[in-house]
């Protein structure tokens, strides 16, 4: 007998399809995949490098860095997987001096590359200033500051640069508020980057929070059964990115 998922119509009213690891009956083996993601080896260290993701450093939104793009946060993409190109990379740390501001409202960003469109790093400052690091995204107050997401998202956007990276970058200096998207995440919702933070908060906050209450349900399970407090503190976004990445990852 199957048990019914109360935040499968939000799914469906978002045009998202419900990934089959979110479903009730599938619990026990989130919590499965949560565990072996953040598992060690005790010789080699750990089993997924992304697992180190949100901790390198001392973590993206740490008060001296929260409004800063960082070395530890370029470098923390390459533990997932998407190592960041040289020249964002020098342009993100040490700008150009004659770089200029960009008028976010007149320019399509993923249009140009970073040589024809330098990165406006006071802009970004001032973005990320304008997020704090305390709201999640099943919150209310969550709906204030996602049009400053997906600012950021334009201003962090070049082409070579795309959604994957970009939202790993942002996910990376606010974990609490904005979700990974990537390959995987696509696939399995069914989905592109169009409004996914929107559609993302609104299945969140369904059915009185039914899914991010599921979500913490499956972080407290994992931790417990582990013991591994690193688990503790990862945000419900990020539990949903990892059980639906480990579940698209083994579906072969």
């Amino acid at each position: 007998m199957t048990t019914a998922t109360p935040w499968a119509d939000a799914f469906d009213h978002v045009g998202w399809d419900l990934p089959q690891i979110l479903e009730v009956d599938h619990t026990e083996r989130a919590v499965a995949h949560l565990q072996e993601y953040f598992a060690t080896d005790p010789r080699t260290g750990p089993m997924y490098t992304g697992s180190l993701f949100n901790r390198l450093g001392g973590g993206g939104d740490a008060q001296p860095v929260r409004n800063e793009i960082t070395r530890d946060d370029l470098l923390s993409l390459s533990l997932l997987d998407v190592p960041v190109p040289g020249l964002q990379v020098v342009q993100l740390l040490e700008p150009p001096e004659d770089a200029q501001s960009i008028d976010l409202e007149e320019v399509v960003t993923r249009d140009y590359t970073a040589y024809e469109l330098p990165y406006d790093l006071e802009q970004i400052r001032g973005i990320l200033a304008s997020i704090p690091t305390d709201v999640g995204l099943a919150s209310k107050k969550a709906a204030e500051h996602l049009d400053a997401g997906n600012l950021l998202w334009t201003a962090l956007r070049r082409n070579g640069f795309g959604p994957t990276r970009v939202s790993k970058l942002i996910a990376r200096k606010r974990p609490k508020l904005f979700p990974i998207f990537d390959s995987a995440i696509k696939r399995q919702l069914n989905t592109n980057s169009v409004g996914f933070y929107e559609n993302f908060h609104t299945v969140l906050r369904a059915e009185d929070k039914a899914l991010s209450r599921h979500l913490k349900g499956i972080r407290t399970e994992a931790a417990d059964q582990s013991g591994n407090s690193a688990l503790a503190d990862l945000s419900t976004i990020r539990v949903f990115d990892v059980v639906v990445w480990m579940a698209d990852h083994k579906r072969t």
